[in-house]
């Protein structure tokens, strides 16, 4: 359905193509005004990266496939997303330890689209580390960039030496005991030759549950040479580390022994069930080399090698459901201890062709890439016989009288073996695309395609597994096709996608080693974007169409104390669909060049499908997924290089969402919608290069209790204070 859809755009396309042309040839004795290009303090080439490594920047300002329009950035802008990012993240799960190793239950059910790292293919990689800022590949910048996934693709752009010398101090501390330093070093060794980036960072978090403590440290450095003027390559090297005690999250109990869990028990909302030797602990490093050269005219080739390894170590006990009426946890609570050890090499390369044929100019794209990974998981418990001799008030644990004894690890001590897996996995991509612009980019069209390949070999050690050898393999063809039609040039744009998305990252159940199905997405998305004359208010309108395929959902049962004693409970159940519906506004409104005021509203229905192990959901809105979203931000930074105050007023809206669904094991948990007020004030003092910025924040200024209201921990009212220094 999905091709012949692509077929009948593709024709749709073409027979436009001649009237738009005649339009867009009545409209070419305009000038062409090159769309503004704005870079950070940080990054001070105003024009070009004379490093050679800007090949990114330099596309998405092509005065040809681009325009006015496409270069307003909507997404990454602070000031437009207020803080609803930042809610949305903390509803998507309620396990402190998901968040402190980034994972999220989006990666469970969301769109399964690829991901960029400085705008190369991602297959089978971890996180991006060392982030600079994230560009979202949707709407208008679909035909600017060439590619396309249903919900947008994320390109991570990673920090890079620039040409300009300068250093950097920054720090960070609030009221709810947490801090950040960092420092920045950025400068030429060798003009017009070689340049160097050294960044470190600490961030410290305490509380607010009892024991909880999060500490991450890291290191990046980067050089960059540039052979000649049509030639770059750089090499960076990021490690961090994580040192982190978490609580399970908030108990969930039950009123009786027997009785369905009502949800979590808020009076122990600051409790930390694991104790205080309980611990995540993990170290990454990245070792990238990048390289991008102009071969001729007409092509211009770009190639990425890099190397990630990671090491994760969990001591945690079982999280086991409070007994109301008895005041202890049910079943035997027993400690655990988790490695997971993972390394994967990548390459990567990519062909870039720019040519005209008769009045359209084309920009060809050619990219491949291949992704060898090897992770282990090994997971182990106390053996039989040595929990059974563990004090009764470890056993049978009573909060009102902790005992949060255990073991030391030791593979002899914790002889248990629950998991014990290798993963191998190959992973294969090739994307074609073309970009065609029509007279000198009134309209812009794009069409590709990308084929994905990937196999897993899965090696079950666990003494007694049913199946100690797994094996998959699965290639799949997506595609993506964009229209930008600029019906007054540089003033109001229509755009239009529809797009495939394929997740090639196979997953593998935690407990049974299953592998399960692919993941994939469909989706259709038309708006307008605009600009008045004077180009201080600009606006964009869209609505969107997704579904989602074989969305694996999260076991409730998994690791239960009394479901799943024996540990039998599948990690991962059901092979869901989900629709996603809706439509977006964004607007801004410079005043002056001091102030702006910025809207963000999103208006969604998404609901469950279809789902085989969880039929509770079948056409009910996906679980912790707000359908409205809010934010109206009016913020005052003086004008550039000027010095002056700085203030900010943020309003943000998140709407109401199903925690849990009822089931024969629990009942409904729905929280309401809530809205958040932030405010800031500051000053930044500027001379020449030097800038001095120091600012108050006070995170939900009304002081709302979101403990009380949505089981959220510390998320209550925040004083913050920083200061930036760069010379």
């Amino acid at each position: 359905m999905f091709s012949r859809f692509l077929i009948l755009l593709s024709a749709a396309l073409l027979a436009t193509s001649s009237p738009l042309l005649q339009a867009a040839s009545k409209a070419g004795d305009d000038i062409t005004t090159l769309p503004a290009f704005s870079v950070s303090e940080e990054t001070a080439d105003d024009s070009f990266d004379a490093t050679g490594m800007g090949a990114v920047d330099e596309e998405m300002s092509d005065p040809v496939f681009s325009n006015e329009l496409t270069s307003i950035d909507f997404d990454s802008d602070p000031t437009i997303s207020g803080d609803t990012e930042v809610e949305l993240g903390a509803i998507d799960t309620d396990s402190p330890s998901e968040r402190a190793l980034g994972q999220s239950q989006l990666k469970l059910r969301g769109f399964p689209t690829p991901s960029l790292r400085n705008s190369y293919l991602r297959v089978g990689l971890p996180r991006a580390v060392n982030i600079n800022r994230v560009i979202v590949i949707e709407g208008p910048l679909v035909p600017v960039l060439g590619r396309a996934a249903p919900g947008g693709i994320q390109n991570f752009l990673t920090w890079r030496p620039r040409a300009t010398a300068q250093q950097s101090l920054e720090f960070l501390t609030t009221s709810r005991d947490r801090q950040r330093a960092a420092a920045r070093t950025n400068g030429t060794l060798i003009a017009k030759r070689l340049w160097q980036r050294v960044a470190v960072e600490w961030t410290l978090r305490n509380g607010p549950e009892q024991f909880s403590r999060q500490e991450t440290s890291s290191l990046s450095a980067a050089l960059t040479w540039r052979h000649n003027r049509a030639a770059s390559t750089m090499v960076s090297f990021d490690f961090s580390h994580l040192l982190a005690r978490v609580p399970p999250g908030i108990p969930r109990y039950r009123p009786t022994a027997g009785a369905k869990i009502a949800g979590p028990y808020l009076p122990l909302a600051l409790f930390n069930s694991n104790g205080p030797h309980a611990a995540v602990r993990r170290d990454t490093g990245v070792l990238n080399v990048q390289s991008e050269r102009q071969l001729s005219r007409i092509f211009a080739m770009r190639a990425s090698a890099e190397a990630w390894w990671a090491h994760t170590d969990q001591d945690r006990f079982t999280s086991p459901v409070l007994v109301l009426d008895r005041g202890v946890f049910e079943g035997v609570r027993e400690p655990r201890h988790i490695e997971q050890p993972s390394q994967t090499l990548a390459a990567q390369i990519e062909f870039t062709a720019r040519f005209h044929i008769a009045k359209t100019e084309h920009k060809l794209l050619l990219t491949a890439a291949q992704t060898w990974g090897s992770q282990s998981r090994l997971e182990r418990a106390l053996s039989t016989a040595d929990r059974a001799a563990q004090p009764a008030d470890v056993r049978t644990f009573d909060p009102a009288a902790p005992n949060y004894t255990a073991p030391a690890y030791d593979p002899l001590v914790y002889s248990r073996v629950i998991t014990d897996r290798d993963e191998r996995a190959r992973f294969s991509a090739a994307e074609l695309g073309d970009r065609v612009a029509l007279g000198r980019g009134i309209v812009v069209l794009t069409g590709g395609a990308r084929y994905d390949a990937v196999t897993l070999h899965v090696t079950d050690a666990k003494p007694g597994s049913a199946r100690p050898l797994l094996e998959d393999h699965a290639t799949r063809l997506s595609f993506h096709s964009g229209l930008n039609w600029q019906i007054q040039r540089n003033r109001l744009l229509l755009f239009a996608t529809a797009s495939s998305g394929f997740d090639p990252a196979t997953r593998v159940d935690g407990r049974t080693g299953l592998i399960q199905p692919h993941e994939s997405t469909l989706g259709y998305e038309l708006g307008l974007r605009g600009r008045l004359a004077t180009g201080r208010f600009e606006y964009s309108a869209s609505s969107f169409l997704l579904y989602n395929r074989d969305i694996a959902r999260r076991n409730p049962l998994y690791d239960d104390p009394i479901a799943d004693a024996n540990q039998t409970q599948p990690q991962l159940v059901a092979a869901g669909r989900e629709r996603y519906t809706g439509v977006r506004l964004d607007a801004r409104w410079h005043f002056n060049p001091q102030w702006q005021l910025a809207v963000r509203g999103v208006e969604m229905q998404a609901a469950t499908t279809d789902s085989p192990d969880l039929p509770q959901e079948v056409g009910r809105a996906v679980p912790r997924l707000p359908g409205e979203t809010a934010s109206l931000v009016l913020r005052r930074r003086p004008a550039q290089k000027g010095s002056g105050w700085t203030g900010s007023l943020a309003l943000s809206y998140v709407g109401a969402y199903v925690a849990n669904y009822e089931d024969a094991r629990q009942l409904e948990v729905d929280y309401p919608g809530y809205a958040l007020l932030n405010a800031g004030v500051g000053r930044i003092w500027r001379h020449g290069p030097r800038s001095l910025e120091i600012s108050l924040g006070l995170r939900n200024a009304l002081a709302r209790d979101l403990l009380a209201s949505n089981a959220r921990v510390g998320a209550g009212r925040e004083l913050t204070w920083s200061t930036r220094l760069l010379f």
